[in-house]
């Protein structure tokens, strides 16, 4: 497979780069800057290497038409993380520039469009999450999201290309944005700081981010793959049990500050998703139990002095 990776430089890029990799597939990524891609440094090299933004992707239209991809795996979104949920700028980048991107996939003769949704498509709900429940998204992120699935699902269907919108919950582990919870939490506790917290209730489904990597490989490599599917671990916790067990994995006698923070008036006390689609249509399943990826991730941390 020529796999064709945008957002390769973040979290779950570089890892599905990894995976790709590994598995022998021919690799080609978009980055702004590779000299800041420090979650990929080391395999470069094996990559064909196109330097962009996802707004500006035509001006890498004869480049990648050239490279030919079979399979996009559309991985790079700006304005993740939570100060950027509700700027205009999901809507100018995200949405117009995937439209982009896709337009040059068609003249690259790509065969199939590997999308990262979101769980923010849902908006807020009280129960289990599956494909088949109505959209109600509160954030510009999520309403761009589920624009962007349905324009990239017609564009797709008019040019002849296999779409595939893995809906991600969250996920966790080495080389993870500092500002999410749990490499806050590690990070606070390294450096021997109280992490002050929410009485942490909430129940959130993350899935470690190799076994995230993992389902997204697969679903470039199975052409029968198509359509909507969820995208995590399928075993919600408690935040409570997540910190502690964070703690003690670092030193149990550290004091935790749970209950210092009053909840969000918009917050989710419930993030789980049913996986049983995505188990019976790539035959994948997560591999890392809680205990041994929040060790992985711990470690990770603990032996990079860049982070503390």
């Amino acid at each position: 497979m020529r796999a064709l990776v945008s957002g390769a430089s973040g979290q779950l890029g570089s890892f599905v780069v990894r995976d790709l990799l590994a598995h022998g597939h021919e690799v080609a990524i978009i980055v702004r800057s590779p000299e800041k891609a420090w979650r990929i440094a080391d395999v470069l090299a094996k990559c064909t290497v196109f330097t962009g933004e996802l707004e500006n992707i035509q001006a890498l239209q004869d480049s990648i038409v050239q490279w030919n991809p079979c399979t996009c795996f559309h991985i790079a979104w700006f304005g993740v993380t939570a100060e950027f949920r509700n700027d205009p700028r999901q809507v100018s980048v995200n949405a117009l520039g995937t439209i982009a991107l896709l337009s040059v996939l068609s003249r690259a003769g790509c065969k199939s469009f590997i999308g990262i949704g979101s769980q923010a498509e849902y908006g807020i709900v009280d129960g289990i999450l599956t494909e088949e429940m109505p959209l109600a998204p509160v954030t510009a992120y999520g309403c761009t999201k589920q624009a962007v699935s349905i324009l990239s699902e017609k564009f797709c269907a008019l040019a002849g290309i296999r779409w595939v919108w893995l809906r991600l919950l969250a996920t966790y582990g080495p080389a993870d944005d500092e500002r999410h919870l749990i490499p806050h939490v590690i990070l606070q506790l390294l450096n021997g700081k109280k992490p002050s917290l929410t009485p942490a209730e909430q129940k959130w489904d993350y899935l470690y981010v190799e076994d995230a990597a993992q389902a997204v490989r697969l679903a470039g490599e199975n052409e029968l793959a198509t359509g909507i599917m969820n995208l995590s671990c399928g075993d919600s916790r408690k935040v409570c049990w997540i910190v502690n067990r964070i703690r003690d994995e670092i030193d149990e006698n550290l004091p935790i500050g749970i209950g210092d923070q009053s909840y969000r008036p918009d917050q989710v006390m419930l993030l789980e998703a049913d996986i049983s689609k995505i188990k019976a249509v790539l035959g994948w399943r997560p591999s890392t139990t809680w205990e041994n990826g929040i060790a992985q991730t711990v470690k990770w941390y603990s032996t990079r002095p860049l982070f503390l």
